[in-house]
Formats: C-alpha cells, sequence, structure tokens
C-alpha cells in the first residue's frame, strides 16, 4: 500500500501544499455540483490565493539619472480560504485542493513605482565688468546683442539689449522679477531720483532678427539700453 505524503512550502508567509489530497476539502473546492460558473469561479480563487505580487522597490529619479534598486516581495494578492472552503482547515488544505484542478503557485510582477524628485535650480547670469552709458556699454559672450550692463545689486551683468521705450523703469531687482535684473546707467531716460534703472533681460538670444529690429527702431523711439 501506497501512502501519499503532503508536501508544504511557504509563500511569503502563508502555508501552502503542493499535492492534491482527494478529501472533503478538495471537494468543497472542486466539485461540479453547483456548475460550470462555480468551477470557473473556484479555479479563479484558487489562482489568486497561490498568486505572489512582487513590487519592486520605488524608482527615484533625478531629473536625467533613474537609480533602480532591485525587486523586493510586498505581499500576496490574496491569503484567505473562500467561505465555500469551509471544509478546509488551513491553508494547506485549501492550497492542496486547488491543487487538484491543477492551479500552482505564480508570481507576478507589479509595476515598478516611480518617485520623481523636481530640482529646481536658479539660474546665474555670466558676469562681466559692468559700464554705463556714458563711459560706453560694450559687447559680451561675443553676443551682438548681449551687452555687460551695471546691475542694481551687482557690479555687472551680461544682459540682451532692448529698445527703452519697451523697458520697465526700476529701482531694485525685485521690481523686475523672473530672469531679469534692474539695470542702471543706461541709455535710457529715466527719473533717476526714483527709479535710475531700467529692467533688462538677463539671458541673449540670437542676436541678427533682434539687432535688426533695434537698429530701425531706435532712430524713431530714442535708443537702446546699450547705446543712443
Amino acid at each position: 500500500m501506497q501512502f501519499l505524503l503532503p508536501v508544504t512550502l511557504s509563500l511569503a508567509g502563508i502555508a501552502i501544499a503542493t499535492s492534491c489530497n482527494a478529501d472533503n476539502c478538495a471537494r468543497a473546492v472542486t466539485g461540479t455540483a453547483k456548475g460550470a460558473a462555480q468551477v470557473a469561479s473556484a479555479k479563479a480563487d484558487c489562482a489568486a490565493f497561490l498568486a505572489t505580487t512582487v513590487t519592486p522597490s520605488a524608482t527615484t529619479v533625478f531629473i536625467t539619472t533613474t537609480i533602480t534598486p532591485a525587486p523586493t516581495v510586498i505581499a500576496k494578492r490574496a491569503a484567505t480560504v473562500p467561505v465555500y472552503a469551509s471544509a478546509c482547515s488551513g491553508t494547506v488544505r485549501y492550497s492542496s485542493a486547488c491543487s487538484c484542478f491543477g492551479v500552482v503557485p505564480s508570481t507576478f510582477t507589479a509595476p515598478t513605482p516611480t518617485v520623481t524628485s523636481i530640482v529646481t535650480a536658479t539660474a546665474t547670469p555670466p558676469t562681466c565688468p559692468g559700464s554705463t552709458c556714458d563711459a560706453g556699454i560694450e559687447n559680451c559672450q561675443n553676443n551682438e546683442n548681449c551687452y555687460c550692463f551695471t546691475g542694481a545689486s551687482t557690479s555687472g551683468f551680461c544682459g540682451a539689449n532692448a529698445i527703452c521705450a519697451s523697458l520697465k523703469p526700476c529701482a531694485t531687482d525685485v521690481e523686475c522679477g523672473g530672469s531679469s535684473i534692474c539695470a542702471i546707467g543706461s541709455c535710457c531716460v529715466t527719473d533717476e531720483s526714483v527709479l535710475p534703472g531700467v529692467c533688462l533681460t538677463a539671458t541673449c538670444d540670437n542676436p541678427s532678427a533682434k539687432l535688426r529690429f533695434a537698429a530701425r527702431a531706435r532712430r524713431a523711439v530714442g535708443g537702446t539700453a546699450a547705446y543712443r
């Protein structure tokens, strides 16, 4: 006479059996008396019970750098014995009954969670020896539309030249906002006792189109921040 010895193992902390024992538990789970729909439902319950979900550790993204840690087992998808399988005394007998269906333990890998770290960097405008209109404001960065102005809070900065009529008068950088800097001593006429400067962009774009526009416009409006 041969005896079938049940073999058990642990799945995410839950004891399960790997062999089919045709007992009352198995009959409660695999029985066909309640119809095909119940059989299909029971098989699905078994598959869910024996499925382990592996959720990888979160991936941290720092702008363009991605760090991917090794996967970590988080938890089983299901860990309870269905009510209709009350004849099963525990997870070992229930998993044994499921093996009668041919359902075996399986592992699913969940999508990797992503943690995005947003790093805000403040660009520092290039510096240069600032000058005033009376002394002559020179080009910088090898850009014909970029000039070395004197800032209200800095000795000098490379800024984009602009038509005076389009510029906002200022006394400090706070009044300019964004990436603009308050340039004092420019060639724009201002009320020096109240607002001695004008707000200029501290970055220089492609000069060709702007320079041609400024050359035409200064004759009509009286000048630009870098020259009259």
